[in-house]
């Protein structure tokens, strides 16, 4: 949850009790709801498992204002850190970000009651809010600006399909040059629009709410205040209203306005943020901030009013709607005590690529040209379940692999360990094939995420006995100078962070391909020496990159060392994510 400076006022027990009883009305029997909804997801805390995890919270408990007892892990990793879960409209579906408290986040799907959880997207540098679009098939996520382009990269609204085994995303729109510090989408009832938050240049302190029109009519501000913030805007169920947290009182609240921006009102009582429209739309909840259990859900009137206890202690959270099918706790994942009795059914985390074994967190890239002549290979990276048939969330026992399929099949023929020591913190997938020597046979290139994007190559060929799959490797002398090591697997990196930039050409591509990697590596804001590098690269006949020319330079903070930088796309491959 985003860190709000928040004031916590406590309502009036005949006053809760009261407006309870109007809010909710019978919530008690079986399959009843509570504020128009069959429960919520939250995130909590539990005693015996450190984390923070996905909770279940139940009409009934709802009703009464629930607390930790009333609350069902529907996720139970120790040390994970989940944040933003978002249920789909149809109640089937949950999407959150799945991390570790000192790490980047994945985003993931489950479904409703926390089952078939699988990574969505790999890691990112910052928790991504998703919102999902009317239908459940899609979700949609603002991608920021990076610096590390000149000018900078415009931001983007980017729609997600959730079905495929891999993600597939299509940016939707560019949004507008000058936006900065994006936050909180939310996908209008009818489909149309995109409402979020953000600031007006990188500098500027106070964030305002604009509509992005899906059907081309383009972006709009609709509030434009000056010294006040308005951030995570919501919905109404009618699409006529949007809730948002505002600062126009020194202390975030919860405010009121029509779809087009005017009659901007305060909701009297409702001191808090993260708003959220009930399902009935009668009500608007939200969070009222403290530490550790002083954290909770309130629920106002929309029309103003004394705010009463739904849920305590809890964090983000999301409606599940009433046409949804009711979620039962899961199965624990949490090994039980041996009984001396087999298993009914054995674990089976993870996908089944074709292997002898299944594979967590498989990601794929298909239509490849690997061996002349075909292209309809495919190659998955993900890290493999252990002996217990589980996917290990510990880093340091995931073994992460690349395969491909070479047959066409859509089953993987072979495997080899990924040397890329990232992936365990950022997530891995295949970025493509190209043909790095000119012998007709594809090379594929793995990638990493975060900011900073490193790349490993790998060679695939027919054998006496099937197929082989292995990483490339810098042949002797290398150029240790710019830590290209011979006998090691190359790696190259594109894009950057703190400091450090990278980027990848192409020369005399497709004939005789030479591969220009760049980079900078210096102290931010220091007058240091800043180092410079360009290494070219060529895959020759014995399967080895030869260093071919390198230049070292170390120069003034500022000063260009005359090497060609592009984004672009190199060698057929999009090595960079920025455009």
């Amino acid at each position: 949850m985003s860190a709000l400076s928040l004031v916590v006022i406590t309502a009036s027990v005949a006053g809760a009790l009261a407006l309870r009883s109007r809010f909710t009305g019978d919530s008690q029997s079986p399959g009843a709801t509570a504020f128009g909804a069959t429960g919520l997801v939250t995130t909590c805390g539990d005693d015996t498992i450190p984390g923070t995890h996905l909770c279940l919270v139940p009409a009934e408990a709802l009703a009464r204002g629930a607390g930790p007892e009333d609350m069902t892990l529907l996720t139970n990793e120790p040390d994970e850190v989940i944040e933003s879960p978002a249920v789909s409209p149809d109640g089937s579906r949950i999407v959150f970000n799945r991390g570790r408290a000192t790490g980047p986040m994945e985003l993931w799907i489950a479904r409703i009651d926390g089952s078939g959880a699988r990574m969505l997207l790999p890691a990112s540098g910052a928790v991504r809010e998703a919102t999902w679009a009317p239908d459940s098939d899609a979700i949609a996520l603002l991608e920021p600006p990076t610096i590390l382009s000149d000018p900078p990269s415009t931001p983007t609204l980017v729609i997600v399909g959730v079905d495929d085994l891999m993600a597939e995303t299509s940016v939707r729109g560019s949004l507008h040059d000058d936006l900065w510090y994006l936050s909180g989408p939310d996908w209008s009832p009818d489909g149309r629009r995109v409402a979020f938050s953000a600031t007006g240049s990188r500098d500027e302190a106070s964030a305002d709410i604009f509509i992005f029109d899906l059907e081309g009519d383009g972006l709009m501000n609709l509030t434009r205040t000056r010294q006040t913030s308005e951030i995570y805007p919501a919905w109404s169920p009618d699409g006529s209203t949007l809730a948002y947290s505002s600062s126009a009182n020194d202390v975030y609240g919860v405010w009121l306005m029509d779809a087009d921006g005017s009659n901007p009102r305060p909701i009297a009582g409702a001191d808090g943020g993260l708003p959220e429209w009930t399902p009935d739309g009668r009500s608007i909840a939200f969070i009222r901030a403290g530490t550790g259990s002083d954290i909770a859900i309130y629920a106002v009137a929309a029309s103003g009013g004394t705010p009463i206890l739904i849920a305590q202690p809890a964090q983000g959270f999301s409606w599940i709607p009433p046409e949804s099918p009711s979620p039962t706790p899961p199965v624990s994942t949490v090994s039980p005590e041996p009984t001396g009795e087999p298993s009914a059914e054995p674990i089976t985390e993870g996908g089944d690529i074709g292997l002898d074994v299944n594979v967590c967190q498989a990601q794929v890239a298909d239509h490849l040209a690997l061996l002349p002549g075909n292209g309809l290979d495919a190659a998955w990276t993900g890290f493999l379940v252990d002996d217990e048939g589980r996917c290990p969330r510990n880093i340091d026992r995931q073994r992460w692999i690349v395969a491909v399929d070479l047959t066409g099949d859509r089953q993987a023929d072979v495997y080899t360990d990924l040397p890329l020591v990232n992936c365990p913190y950022v997530g891995c997938w295949p970025l493509g094939a190209t043909d790095l020597d000119a012998d007709g046979d594809g090379e594929l290139i793995v990638t990493t995420g975060f900011s900073i994007r490193d790349h490993g190559y790998f060679a695939i060929a027919a054998t006496g006995t099937g197929f082989a799959i292995e990483p490339i490797l810098v042949a002797e002398p290398g150029h240790p100078a710019a830590s290209i090591q011979p006998g090691e697997p190359l790696t190259t990196s594109a894009d950057g962070d703190a400091g450090y930039a990278a980027w990848i050409r192409c020369e005399d591509y497709p004939t005789s391909p030479i591969v220009v990697f760049t980079y900078v590596n210096g102290i931010v804001e220091s007058d240091q020496p800043v180092e410079w590098h360009e290494i070219k690269l060529q895959l020759r006949d014995d399967g080895m990159f030869h260093v071919t020319d390198a230049t070292d330079l170390s120069l003034p903070p500022g000063d260009d060392p005359g090497f060609i930088r592009s984004h672009e796309p190199a060698c057929g491959i999009a090595f960079s994510q920025i455009r």
